[in-house]
């Protein structure tokens, strides 16, 4: 049963088939989650700076501290979602560079 998995040629890429690819999955996904990530992140800072205004109460300090840490996440999140194409840019050029 194992024999048929035995004699199964694997092919070796080269970097210049393999770095192509990868930066086109990359690209695929950062487009397919583009629709999602957006109108997310906008409720998201929507409900966190009503959660951050009702902190001001006073004894509410808890839900400004939520409210502020959650709006730095968000932000972040959104940074690291907008630089995938700089990470790809820099994948695509390492791998470019190392076929040469």
């Amino acid at each position: 049963m194992n024999d048929s998995l035995n004699t199964m040629p694997i092919k070796t890429i080269s970097p210049d088939e393999a770095v192509p690819k990868f930066v086109e999955l990359l690209l695929n996904i950062h487009e397919s989650i583009g629709s999602i990530v957006m109108p997310l992140a906008m409720v998201t800072l929507s409900l966190l700076a009503v959660i951050f205004i009702v902190g001001f109460v006073p004894g509410l300090r808890f839900l400004r501290s939520v409210g502020w840490i959650g709006f730095l996440s968000c932000c972040f999140g959104l940074f690291l979602y907008a630089a995938i194409p700089i990470v790809v840019g820099i994948i695509y050029g390492a791998g470019t560079s190392l076929s040469n």
